[in-house]
C-alpha cells in the first residue's frame, strides 16, 4: 500500500495534464488557511458542508474542509499538512464501526492516529451523520461547528462520537 502513495500522486497528476482539470492527490483542502476548526469529510456530503462553511464564514466562524479522496492507503502526511493549523476536527461518519474504539464510525480512529504525531495536535471528535444514505443538511454541519467551537473554548471534546439528529 505504501508503493501505491506516489503511484497516485503521478496518475492524478497525469489525468490533470490530459485532460484540464485537476484534482488533490488525497486531500482536498477547502477554506483551512485561517480555521480553527475543521470537518473531515469523504463523498457526497462535502457538496453541502462547503454550503453550510461559507454560511459559517459569513457569520464569522473560523471553519474549514478536510475532503478525504482516498482512505486507502491512508494519507496522514497530507492530512496533517492540510490541518496543521487547526484547534479542533470533527470528522463526519457515514459507516457504523460498533464495538471500536469511539463506539461510532470507522474513519475517525484512522484519522486521530495521524494527527496523533501532528507539531500542534488538534482535538478530535466523531460525527455519525447521513447513515442509511440520508442527506445531511447544513444545519446539521452547523450544529457540528458549535460542538467544534465548544471543544476549543473547553479544551477538550465533551465525547468521542455524537449521533447527528439524535442530541440536542
Amino acid at each position: 500500500m505504501e508503493d501505491a502513495i506516489p503511484v497516485i500522486r503521478q496518475k492524478t497528476d497525469e489525468f490533470g495534464a490530459a485532460f484540464g482539470r485537476h484534482y488533490a492527490h488525497f486531500v482536498e483542502e477547502y477554506m483551512l488557511d485561517d480555521a480553527d476548526i475543521a470537518i473531515v469529510i469523504s463523498g457526497g456530503h462535502s457538496v453541502t458542508c462547503r454550503a453550510a462553511i461559507r454560511r459559517l464564514r459569513d457569520r464569522g466562524v473560523k471553519i474549514g474542509m478536510a475532503r478525504l479522496m482516498w482512505i486507502r492507503p491512508f494519507p496522514s502526511d497530507d492530512l496533517r499538512a492540510a490541518l496543521r493549523h487547526v484547534k479542533a476536527v470533527g470528522v463526519v461518519e457515514t459507516n457504523l464501526g460498533l464495538g471500536g474504539s469511539t463506539y461510532g464510525g470507522i474513519l475517525a480512529p484512522d484519522v486521530t492516529t495521524a494527527l496523533y504525531h501532528a507539531a500542534n495536535r488538534p482535538l478530535v471528535t466523531s460525527f455519525m451523520a447521513g447513515l442509511g444514505g440520508e442527506t445531511v443538511p447544513a444545519a446539521e454541519f452547523e450544529w457540528m461547528a458549535g460542538k467544534l467551537t465548544q471543544a476549543v473554548e473547553r479544551g477538550a471534546v465533551e465525547k468521542p462520537t455524537h449521533w447527528v439528529g439524535f442530541e440536542e
